[in-house]
């Protein structure tokens, strides 16, 4: 290589550097930077048990084979949206007792979610888990929905929960989450809800 090209080398080597060192320090210093310690990959991956209470004639159980996209020795367990429509009108949910975590970003838990759930985003848990901790203490039972289908929003946050120190035998997961919710013209919230 002539001189010319490996003095262009060297100086965008150099630069490239430079910015390199200047993002990563504007980062650390922004209040709203990535943090680049999180785990932003961390899966947990559940398998259904089988519910406590056998499912009403003619509705669908879960079972493995259904759920083949779900898999591994999880604690979890699914719930069915009967399952879930019981607990939301059971006078326990009112009480604190039976809490609902939405796992979704907050535009779209503003955009609509179970009155009374409260938002643990997996990515962003420091804008709420300290609320959130506070009535995992008070609740019996704790309920995580996402998107439902193929979102792991709800999986992905209920990890976060037991990393936290919360019973895994406590938490259950909606699998069809807000979408099947909204299909059986359940009622929805709209706004900040509890978050705030």
């Amino acid at each position: 290589m002539t001189q010319p090209v490996i003095k262009v080398f060297k100086e965008s080597f150099f630069y490239l550097m430079v910015c390199i060192l200047f993002g990563v320090t504007a980062n650390a210093l922004s209040p709203s930077g990535i943090r680049i310690t999180n785990d932003f990959f961390h899966l947990t991956t559940i398998t259904p048990k089988e519910p406590s209470n056998p499912p009403d004639e003619g509705s669908k159980s879960v079972t493995a084979s259904s759920e083949s996209e779900l898999s591994g020795n999880s604690p979890f367990t699914l719930l069915e949206f009967h399952e879930m429509k019981v607990l939301f009108e059971d006078p326990s949910y009112e009480e604190g007792l039976i809490l609902f975590i939405d796992a979704r970003n907050r535009n779209h838990y503003e955009e609509g979610h179970i009155p009374g759930a409260y938002r643990l985003d997996h990515f962003h848990p420091e804008e709420t888990i300290e609320q959130i901790l506070l009535q995992c203490e008070i609740a019996d039972k704790i309920v995580v929905y996402c998107t439902g289908g193929e979102c792991e929003d709800s999986i992905l946050a209920a990890g976060d929960l037991t990393e936290f120190g919360i019973d895994p035998e406590q938490i259950s997961i909606f699998k069809d989450g807000i979408t099947e919710w909204q299909t059986q013209e359940m009622p929805i919230d709209v706004g900040p809800g509890r978050e705030n």
